[in-house]
């Protein structure tokens, strides 16, 4: 090898160097977030405009907007639908507002309302309906018992009916050691005519390296006792396989 070529390769191997610890130090200031979606369809030989979504954000990362449009007969990009999100001064999202496109205007349609507790904790989701000009409550999810890595243990489902909020499913969580990895799920639905929750399933949970590795299923026998029913393993491999 000529000297020549022995400092050229010396000079490769430094850039290389140089660039790989560039990106090292740097890797952690990108972001890569998804700003547009289209879809085609194949008709008469061709491709063809199917949908596209635009996507919006602040701050680079947190979305705060999502527009809808597809292709017509008339060979146009129409508006379909669009979300908005409005964003908390903690960067949660505290509403989420649904309007359709309809005769050329935007029409509200649907609308989440999220809660937080003071360690931003989401306590509950409220869900309105527009109708006759007026927003209609629809649907609540409340979450409680929290745990110190923001993991709720209590989720509430109610409906709105009547004027006022009626039960309609129940899950309680247990998580392993109080950490993130959920042991137990126990599901219950509420009985209108009795006035109270019934059972309806469990859902027990193993491990293999943080990793799901069986769910077990169990239900009510007739003395309202949990009774394994079934049971789903899972194959795991470690340390993972690298395609």
């Amino acid at each position: 090898m000529s000297v020549q070529l022995s400092l050229l390769m010396k000079k490769i191997a430094l850039l290389s160097f140089l660039l790989l610890a560039f990106l090292s130090n740097h890797a952690q200031g990108i972001a890569f977030v998804k700003i547009a979606q289209r879809g085609d369809t194949y008709v008469g030989n061709s491709w063809k405009g199917k949908d596209s979504f635009l996507f919006t954000y602040i701050n680079d990362t947190i979305r705060t907007g999502l527009h809808a449009i597809q292709y017509s007969a008339n060979n146009t990009w129409d508006n379909w639908y669009k979300y908005t999100y409005t964003i908390n001064p903690f960067g949660k999202v505290s509403t989420q507002l649904r309007e359709n496109w309809s005769a050329g205007n935007w029409v509200n349609s649907t609308r989440y309302t999220y809660n937080y507790d003071a360690d931003s904790n989401n306590t509950e989701i409220l869900y309105d309906v527009w109708n006759a000009n007026n927003w209609n409550p629809t649907g609540k999810i409340e979450y409680t018992g929290y745990n110190n890595l923001h993991k709720y243990q209590n989720e509430l489902v109610s409906g709105y009916s009547g004027g006022s909020w009626v039960y309609q499913t129940r899950k309680t969580y247990a998580y392993l050691n109080n950490d993130t990895l959920k042991s137990e799920e126990d599901r219950y639905t509420w009985d209108i005519p009795l006035n109270n929750w019934v059972k309806s399933e469990r859902l027990f949970y193993t491990y293999v390296q943080n990793q799901i590795g069986s769910i077990t299923r169990f239900l009510p026998d007739t003395a309202n006792i949990w009774q394994p029913k079934e049971n789903l393993c899972i194959v795991i491999i470690w340390p993972p396989y690298i395609f």
